[in-house]
């Protein structure tokens, strides 16, 4: 697992690279999965229905939450939604072996 630091060493980060993709995934990327979300019923990303686009979104999701860069309340329940499935069951299962 990675912390919040990341994956790189320290010597090869650039800081205004992460400084502006955490400021953009913050204050673009998690409001629009948000409220792509609460226009669809908030139930899965196309609707009611799961789809592949959730197995996406939900692994991007959960690997934002692991460096501290999602802590929204809709994207939380449907994290918690996803983790229900036994397609994304599988799927972390699949990543762990």
């Amino acid at each position: 697992q990675h912390d919040e630091s990341g994956i790189l060493p320290s010597d090869q980060k650039d800081s205004r690279v992460v400084d502006r993709t955490k400021g953009k995934w913050i204050k673009e990327i998690v409001p629009q999965i948000a409220a792509q979300l609460e226009a669809k019923g908030n139930m899965y990303i196309l609707g009611e229905k799961f789809t592949a686009a959730d197995i996406i979104v939900g692994h991007c999701l959960r690997w934002s939450k692991a460096y501290g860069l999602c802590d929204n309340e809709v994207l939380t329940s449907y994290l918690a939604r996803l983790a229900e499935r036994s397609a994304v069951v599988s799927l972390l299962i699949s990543l762990l072996l």
